[in-house]
């Protein structure tokens, strides 16, 4: 089982890199407004795909910001 989380964990950094590099080309290529909305659907995306990590993250952000 756990050698399965690892590669999970791997795959899951890579296309977060990826991601992370597309999302470059994308900016500079795109007018400023498809841009925005295209990146608004992509985090719609990831926070219904990676629920645990919003979760996580929320967390993290009320005990920084307090209530």
């Amino acid at each position: 089982m756990a050698s399965m989380r690892g590669k999970f964990r791997r795959t899951k950094r890579l296309l977060f890199f990826v991601a992370v590099r597309l999302r470059e080309v994308l900016a500079t290529v795109l007018p400023r407004r498809a841009a925005l909305s295209a990146f608004a659907g992509v985090g719609c995306v990831v926070r219904t795909l990676d629920r645990p990590a919003v979760r996580r993250s929320r967390a993290h952000l009320a005990k920084a910001l307090g209530p």
